[in-house]
């Protein structure tokens, strides 16, 4: 069955690209980039890079000989403008046939569809004003939950707090539901060495801090 995707549009001048930038940062998500300015600039610079070379090979093709240091211009700006000329021509051949960001992850989709619902600045001054809960790498805000490299979610759709554990580590990981799917973050690893029922009495401490965090029973 073919997967519906869906393509969001941004407006990445001024403010908006700040803010923009600072969540994807510290989401760590694909960072959006304006790819038909960046396609128009790396033109821009070609162009001007050729414009330069042609009056160099001009002003030595009038004078039949240049003086030395004119000389020594043509010889090392000639090649360095060629160079920089064809890595921002290859730029935007590539960039052409990339398609727009369009958010393939569940995280980056979790994002682009808040943000789409809810508004980027609403998003944005949440984030600015979330706290740390706990000793976890989990931030609040007023609506929002903010992990660093793993992602956001409304606070509503929270369901519960779990242990997750494996092999090699144990885990307190926030479980999410919302129109996006379900998903699982972690935030908090267990220290290690400890005997189960010490783990299950660290992560429900754990579990309390959070959940008191996020101002849930």
């Amino acid at each position: 069955m073919a997967e519906n995707k869906k393509t969001y549009h941004y407006d990445l001048r001024g403010r908006n690209g700040q803010m923009y930038l600072v969540l994807d940062k510290y989401l760590g998500l694909l960072i959006r980039s304006d790819k038909y300015r960046n396609i128009a600039q790396s033109s821009a610079i070609a162009g001007f890079c050729i414009f330069l070379t042609a009056i160099l090979f001009r002003d030595r093709g009038n004078s039949g000989r240049l003086p030395p240091i004119e000389t020594a211009m043509l010889l090392f700006l000639s090649p360095v403008l060629i160079v920089i000329c064809i890595k921002q021509l290859i730029y935007v051949i590539v960039a052409l046939d990339m398609p727009d960001y369009d958010g393939k992850t569940q995280k980056a989709q979790r994002a682009d569809s808040i943000i789409s619902q809810d508004g980027l600045e609403a998003v944005y001054d949440d984030f600015m004003e979330a706290e740390p809960v706990a000793d976890t790498e989990l931030m609040a805000g007023k609506r929002y939950i903010f992990v660093k490299d793993i992602g956001m979610a409304r606070k509503d759709d929270i369901e519960d707090c779990i242990m997750q554990e494996n092999e090699s580590e144990s885990l307190v990981v926030l479980t999410v539901r919302d129109e996006n799917g379900e998903e699982s973050f972690r935030i908090k690893e267990i220290q290690k060495g400890l005997s189960y029922e010490e783990r299950r009495a660290e992560f429900a401490q754990a579990r309390d801090e959070v959940f008191r965090g996020l101002g849930k029973k």
